[in-house]
């Protein structure tokens, strides 16, 4: 009985964090967006700043994904972390090369399309248990 409890509110807890991605993705998607633009060549005064938030919020996303993986992909795996982790890797690569351009184009082609796979599945999980 103890147990049943504790498995519902741990699935009652990653719930909540996959409802509170899905709403914070809402914010990142396009500063994640608008980063990219910058660093391909609109850069701007805060650029630098603005960047550091995106990767903070990146960051975030990625840690909840982690604590909610078995819930995110219980029926199929949806999200592969193997392949995220590669990219995260790619992007730190640019990071440390200074190299804006490489920059925009892991975040636009790599990062973002993962941000948005999570976010929409987060959308599913939370709806499809309220439901």
């Amino acid at each position: 009985m103890v147990n049943n409890m504790q498995e519902k509110s741990l699935k009652e807890q990653q719930l909540d964090a996959l409802e509170e991605l899905y709403h914070y993705s809402q914010k990142l998607i396009p500063a994640i967006e608008t980063v990219s633009k910058e660093l391909a060549g609109e850069r701007q005064d805060d650029t630098e700043e603005y960047l550091k938030s995106v990767l903070n919020g990146i960051n975030w996303i990625i840690e909840v994904l982690n604590r909610t993986m078995e819930l995110v992909n219980e029926e199929e795996i949806v999200i592969d972390k193997d392949k995220i982790n590669e990219d995260i890797l790619k992007l730190g690569e640019a990071i440390r090369e200074k190299n804006d351009e490489k920059m925009a184009e892991v975040l636009k082609e790599k990062v973002l399309p993962f941000i948005i796979n999570v976010s929409t599945r987060a959308a599913v999980v939370t709806n499809q248990v309220f439901n």
